[in-house]
């Protein structure tokens, strides 16, 4: 595949046929107008940490750039006004993918920050959702307040005439069952780390009481879709709540999906009347929509003439960071040395290992992007040249030759060729890197024995909050990722963790950022440019942080 194409793909459970039921009857649909690339490895708890690998996925969702808002704010309800009067509906959407299992849309297996999550939220839905990247908005809940009183208490106010997809009333007991049942789950349980106990407080509210305050609980819970738990076929998309459930007479494989709108959506008109989702290669995509049989595919390899076509491209936002982790774990490790760091962090030219990976992305000196609270609007990464370069080794001790080991994906063309121009780079200032590929698999694991000086990883907030890059990455008792420690940052995020102020809390998030990049606790240098071809009369947003990122209920004709 073009080293050009998609940038993550994700590994994912399947259902087996068998324990499907989605191929019964369904709701009719409603009346209206006619990533370089990542992956997710298999280790169970690195469900974040993402590789280069030789397919690119569209990563994540469409932001106010610049926006720095704090999702979880203390109290919230809906303000949610209907004002599609002027929007004209869309019949159908077909949208092509090259690397989903469009059998695994449903939240009970567990990963989720995975494309088939993104379709999930088309059927399941959390209790507050995040609407244009980085504001929370209510969804199932219509309104929560933290307790003044008791910071660790939360009481959410579930709306009105919800009811499942099988005919069953949403309740708060329903909503406990699930959210229950998420914590015992090895990857959602990431998002209720801090949960303490979750009751019912009369009959239209769920209490969730934490361990310890948590300023990001609304965050957690965009990715805690909720499902009823009570029927004895599990999973099914008849045990959801979202605006789309399968369309009668079909049943979900791994290559095709055919979701439909339901009637009378407690979240008002659906924009988007039905969606077809195709799994097929990158070349069949590309000629599907050309010949006008698809209507959306995430860019891989370039198609001319777009406007005489039809069509239009749609790029994303940039919410992943590709990094160059350094093991200051290892022992004995030349890395354990700040000015080594330095001095390689200095020099490293980003454009050419940009440039190198054959990967379209955009250089960046910063751990999170722009859109991500922690952001340091005014930052500038110190530069050196070779001879400054060679110089801050020699004043360090390092009068010889250093050698330094990298660990790679054996199948990723991508991440070898940023290694190889790495190596070259770094060879400059008399640092021999040997790369050493690996299976995808076991790449992850090996990098955590501290066998290796070097990691070439990418991430993803799926919290879009500085905290959780931090805390998967930068500290060595919740870290994904082994490479670093620090007493500093540690103590630093204690006081983020506990703060619900939102500007005392950016400006806490800031000092941290600011401790890692003076410490060179990593090398941050691309974030991934990706885009969608759709159709010019498709009015395409994305409001969420997902990989897909579109919520296609609110996805009209273009005016």
């Amino acid at each position: 595949m073009d080293d050009n194409n998609r940038n993550d793909q994700t590994v994912s459970k399947t259902i087996s046929p068998e324990t499907n039921p989605d191929s019964v009857a369904q709701t009719p649909p409603v009346s209206g107008t006619s990533q370089a690339v990542v992956q997710h490895i298999g280790l169970r708890k690195n469900r974040k940490i993402v590789f280069f690998t030789v397919t690119l996925l569209a990563v994540l969702a469409a932001g106010i750039v610049g926006l720095l808002i704090f999702p979880s704010s203390k109290s919230g309800e809906s303000s949610k006004t209907n004002s599609v009067a002027t929007k004209k509906a869309i019949d159908l959407i077909r949208i092509g993918d090259p690397a989903s299992k469009l059998d695994a849309v449903y939240p009970e297996l567990g990963d989720p920050i995975g494309y088939e999550t993104d379709i999930a939220k088309q059927i399941f839905e959390p209790l507050v959702r995040f609407k244009e990247i980085n504001t929370v908005e209510p969804a199932l809940a219509s309104s929560w307040k933290n307790d003044p009183k008791d910071e660790n208490v939360w009481l959410f106010t579930i709306k009105d005439g919800v009811t499942f997809h099988n005919g069953t009333a949403l309740t708060p007991e329903s909503i406990k069952l699930c959210i229950e049942a998420a914590k015992k789950n090895d990857y959602l349980s990431y998002f209720l780390d801090s949960l303490d106990t979750v009751s019912v407080v009369g009959k239209n509210q769920v209490k969730i009481t934490t361990t310890s305050p948590d300023p990001l609980l609304l965050n957690k819970l965009t990715n805690i879709l909720i499902y009823d738990t009570t029927p004895k076929i599990q999973p099914s998309a008849e045990n959801g709540t979202g605006p789309y459930n399968v369309k009668q007479g079909t049943k979900p494989t791994e290559k095709s999906l055919d979701l439909v709108a339901v009637q009378n959506w407690h979240g008002g008109t659906v924009g988007t009347r039905e969606l077809q989702f195709t799994v097929d290669s990158e070349d069949e995509l590309n000629t599907a929509i050309e010949k006008g049989t698809l209507d959306l595919i995430f860019k891989g390899k370039t198609i001319d003439n777009l406007d005489a076509k039809g069509l239009k491209e749609y790029k994303l936002p940039q919410l992943t960071t590709s990094y160059i982790f350094m093991n200051t774990l290892k022992k004995a490790s030349p890395l354990t040395n700040k000015e080594v760091r330095r001095a390689i962090a200095g020099v490293i030219d980003k454009d050419a290992l940009i440039k190198a990976s054959g990967v379209p992305g955009v250089k960046t000196d910063q751990i999170v992007t722009k859109e991500i609270p922690g952001y340091l609007p005014d930052y500038k990464a110190p530069t050196a040249t070779i001879e400054e370069a060679k110089k801050i080794l020699k004043d360090a001790g390092f009068t010889k030759a250093i050698s330094l080991s990298a660990i790679t994906v054996k199948e990723n063309t991508a991440v070898n060729l940023i290694a190889s121009d790495l190596a070259a780079q770094l060879a400059k200032i008399g640092i021999n890197l040997t790369i050493n590929p690996q299976e995808a698999d076991t790449a992850i694991t090996e990098y955590n024995t501290a066998k290796y000086d070097l990691g070439l990883f990418s991430y993803a907030s799926d919290l879009i909050d500085l905290s959780d890059v931090v805390k998967s990455n930068f500290q060595k008792e919740t870290a994904t990722t082994l490479s670093y420690d620090n007493p500093t940052v540690n103590d630093a995020m204690k006081k983020v963790n506990g703060t619900f102020d939102s500007s005392k809390r950016l400006k806490s998030l800031q000092d941290v950022h600011k401790l890692l990049l003076d410490d060179v606790a990593v090398i941050p240098y691309r974030s991934p440019s990706e885009s969608f071809y759709v159709k010019k009369n498709i009015d395409l947003k994305a409001d969420n942080s997902g990989y897909l990122g579109i919520n296609f209920w609110d996805t009209f004709q273009s005016q």
